[in-house]
C-alpha cells in the first residue's frame, strides 16, 4: 500500500510530527493533489508562534498549489474556468470550500459561508486529514474553487495566488475604478507588493508605498511603485488606500491623507490588537468609505490567477520568496521565516 508523509503541527509543543498514513484515495466529488509547494503566510506564522489559535492538531499550509494525482468517481472534470482536468494538471485552489446554496455564498461571500472548510486551518483526526500544504496530498473537498494553471508560471509564485494575490484581487475590487487615480499603499509585505502591481496594471497614475523597511522599499518600486516613504515622512492626498500593515497607528495615520469622496480597503488587520480610533467628523465632512476585506470570493481568485499568468514575468514575483526549505525542514523553515522575517519561506515537496 502506498503511503504519503504529513507535518502535522502540535500547537502544545510548537513542534511537528512527520507522520506516514496509507496514501488518501478520493471519494465522490474530491480531488487528490499531490503537493508540490507551500509558501508561509503571516496566519501560518502567528499560528506556529501562538499568537493565532486554530483547531489542534493541524496541518499547515493553505498557499499551496500542486499536480493532480486522482479524481473521484463523480468528481468534476472541469476547472473552475471551464477547463478540463486531466491527471497530471498544474493546480491551484483556494483556501476554502464553502457550500454553494449557503446565503454568504449566493451573497459573493463564499469565505463566511456556514459549514466553510478551511484548508490548512482544519482539526487533524483519524476521518479528517489531508487539510493542508505541508504533506505529500491535499484531498480537495466538494465545493472547492479549484483552477488549473499553465505550466510557465514559476510554481513558488503560483503558490501565493490562492492567499495574498487573491486577497489584493479583492481589495481592488472594493477600491472600484484606479485609471488615473492616486493610491497610497501602507505596507510593503506581499500583499503591499501585489497591491503595487495590480493598480499598476489598473491605471492608477500614482502609487505611493509606506513603508519603515528600506529594502522592502526597494523591491516596491520594482513592483510599480511612483514613490516611496517611510511611515511619518508621507504626505499628500490619495484617491484610495490600502492598508495592507494591519497597525492600528497606520490605519488612523493613512484615513488622514484620503482626499474627499475617497476610499480606504483594509486588509491586513486579521489578528486581535487594540481599537483604532476614528474621527467620524473628518469621516463624514470628507464623504470617505473603509470598507474591510477578509479572505476573497469566486471571481477575486479567479483574476488572482489571470493576473499572475498574465503578469508574473512583468514584475519580480520570484524575488518574494526569499528562502527555500524541504518539507523535512518544516520547524527551520517556520523559525527562520520569524527571525529574519522574508517577505516569503518557500517549503518544496
Amino acid at each position: 500500500m502506498k503511503k504519503g508523509t504529513a507535518a502535522i503541527f502540535n500547537a502544545d509543543k510548537q513542534s511537528f510530527e512527520f507522520s506516514s498514513f496509507p496514501k488518501p484515495q478520493p471519494r465522490g466529488q474530491e480531488l487528490l493533489v499531490r503537493n508540490s509547494y507551500v509558501t508561509l503566510c503571516s496566519s501560518d506564522l502567528k499560528t506556529y508562534s501562538g499568537e493565532r489559535k486554530e483547531a489542534n492538531p493541524t496541518i499547515l499550509g493553505h498557499e499551496a498549489c500542486g499536480h493532480l494525482e486522482a479524481l473521484g468517481p463523480d468528481a468534476a472534470v472541469v476547472d473552475e474556468k471551464g477547463q478540463p482536468l486531466h491527471i497530471g494538471d498544474r493546480l491551484t485552489w483556494a483556501v476554502f470550500a464553502s457550500p454553494k446554496e449557503d446565503p454568504q455564498s449566493q451573497a459573493g461571500r463564499p469565505q463566511k459561508a456556514e459549514g466553510l472548510f478551511k484548508y490548512g486551518h482544519e482539526k487533524h483526526t483519524s476521518d479528517c486529514s489531508w487539510h493542508g500544504g505541508l504533506a505529500d496530498y491535499t484531498l480537495l473537498r466538494p465545493n472547492s474553487i479549484i483552477i488549473k494553471v499553465k505550466d510557465s508560471m514559476p510554481i513558488p509564485v503560483l503558490a501565493m495566488a490562492n492567499c495574498a494575490v487573491a486577497t489584493m484581487a479583492g481589495a481592488i475590487r472594493l477600491a472600484g475604478p484606479m485609471n488615473g487615480m492616486s493610491v497610497l499603499i501602507a505596507g510593503a509585505g506581499t500583499l503591499g507588493l501585489v497591491g503595487c502591481a495590480m493598480s499598476k496594471v489598473a491605471g492608477a497614475s500614482k502609487i505611493v508605498v509606506v513603508e519603515p523597511v528600506e529594502h522592502r522599499r526597494a523591491k516596491a518600486s520594482a513592483f510599480g511603485a511612483t514613490h516611496t516613504y517611510t511611515t511619518e515622512s508621507v504626505a499628500g492626498s490619495f484617491d484610495i488606500v490600502l492598508e495592507t500593515s494591519g497597525i492600528p497607528a497606520s490605519m488612523e495615520r493613512t484615513l488622514e491623507l484620503l482626499s474627499i469622496g475617497g476610499r480606504a480597503i483594509w486588509v491586513g488587520a486579521v489578528f486581535p490588537q487594540r481599537k483604532v480610533e476614528i474621527g467620524a467628523e473628518q469621516l463624514i465632512r470628507g464623504l470617505h468609505t473603509i470598507k474591510g476585506l477578509h479572505n476573497y470570493n469566486r471571481l477575486d481568485f479567479i483574476r488572482a490567477v489571470d493576473f499572475l499568468e498574465n503578469y508574473h514575468s512583468r514584475f519580480p514575483f520570484n524575488l518574494i520568496v526569499e528562502k527555500e526549505f524541504p518539507l523535512s525542514e518544516a520547524k527551520e523553515a517556520f523559525k527562520y521565516a520569524i527571525i529574519e522575517k522574508p517577505l516569503r519561506v518557500g517549503i518544496f515537496l
